[in-house]
């Protein structure tokens, strides 16, 4: 999305060229004005965008170099320049960061790109103080607090990047990848995780309040923190649970990995009944001697009352009946000591009679 956003704004930018300078442009929201570049310089630039794109840095690198045949003073050019040359070549890489630097020192988009170049290159502290510098010049910059932030973490300091990230938060509440960084961050508390997670459903699902109370309790407490988006998916298939919806558990179940016997538990344990009920209908069709999802079938049809259902399950159980899960056997025999010998004949008898 920023490709393209960077590409309309450059293309506009073959317009304004053909008007006499000074250009005005607009970024993040302020218009300023700025010297006139000659339309081929433009159309250089995008194609050069355009391969790096689909990975092709040598027609990039030549397209660059057009740039700035025509405007010897393209920092941005530059900049494209030292970064594909970063892991290949990074001596040349430093002689064209050394260029943008002295064409002009307080540029942003220059820093940024040169610690993205330190960071791949594993220098650690150069990544960070790149970092650093680009959000002095421009806090808002989303791609300089990620380097910060993994950065420090490796350098073990992640309360530094910490810190960052919470002025950032402060700054900008409504911004996802900020909260989603703020998830995952190692350093994070339980309770400013919870508040990420918060932060990220409502931003995601903007007519609920807050996220289900059983990822309060269950998800966010993990020792291991599942990444944000992973986290989300885990919040929708609550709800679908929550509102007992077998095709939308059944999907959600499927993107998380989960396999249909570990769904059908869940369910039961939720109170989803359908969707337990589905789960071991559909594993009993190709495994009957499965005792758990035979059980998980027999207390699922008993809450919802589906008598036929229920007496079929019991006409025909699997050869070992008591699964080895002792929650589930301790359900199911609490079950039959709960419904009578006749309660049980009774169900049998409208299940033949049908």
């Amino acid at each position: 999305m920023r490709f393209v956003r960077t590409t309309v704004v450059l293309l506009l930018g073959v317009l304004s060229a053909c008007r006499p300078s000074p250009v005005l442009r607009v970024s993040r929201g302020r218009a300023f004005e700025e010297r006139s570049i000659a339309a081929e310089a433009y159309a250089a630039y995008v194609r050069g965008r355009l391969f790096e794109h689909q990975n092709d840095s040598v027609h990039a690198a030549e397209q660059y170099r057009s740039v700035l045949s025509s405007d010897p003073q393209s920092l941005e050019a530059m900049v494209r320049l030292a970064a594909i040359s970063c892991s290949r070549s990074p001596a040349e890489s430093a002689a064209w960061w050394a260029k943008a630097e002295q064409l002009d020192a307080e540029s942003p988009i220059m820093w940024q790109e040169r610690a993205r170049c330190e960071l791949s290159n594993g220098h650690l502290e150069l990544a960070f103080q790149d970092a650093e510098r680009t959000l002095h010049f421009d806090p808002a910059s989303e791609d300089a607090l990620s380097i910060l932030v993994t950065a420090s973490a490796a350098l073990n300091r992640p309360e530094t990047g910490l810190v960052w990230l919470r002025a950032a938060l402060a700054a900008e509440p409504s911004n996802a990848r900020l909260w989603k960084l703020s998830f995952e961050h190692e350093k994070a508390t339980r309770a400013e995780r919870l508040y990420a997670a918060s932060q990220l459903y409502r931003l995601r699902h903007p007519d609920r309040d807050t996220i289900p109370e059983r990822l309060r309790s269950g998800f966010v407490s993990r020792g291991t923190v599942n990444s944000a988006n992973t986290m989300m998916l885990e919040a929708e298939l609550t709800q679908a649970l929550d509102q007992d919806n077998v095709p939308s558990a059944q999907g959600l179940a499927t993107r998380l990995g989960i396999n249909p016997e570990k769904l059908a538990l869940m369910a039961l344990e939720q109170g989803a009944y359908s969707v337990a009920s589905t789960q071991a209908a559909l594993l009993l069709a190709v495994e009957p001697e499965n005792s758990a999802m035979w059980v998980v079938g027999i207390l699922a049809a008993d809450e919802q009352r589906e008598s036929t259902h229920f007496a079929t399950l019991l006409a025909h159980p699997p050869a070992r009946p008591l699964p080895p899960d002792s929650a589930l056997r301790g359900r199911l025999l609490d079950l039959l000591r709960r419904r009578t010998p006749f309660e049980v004949r009774e169900a049998e008898t409208a299940s033949r009679s049908e």
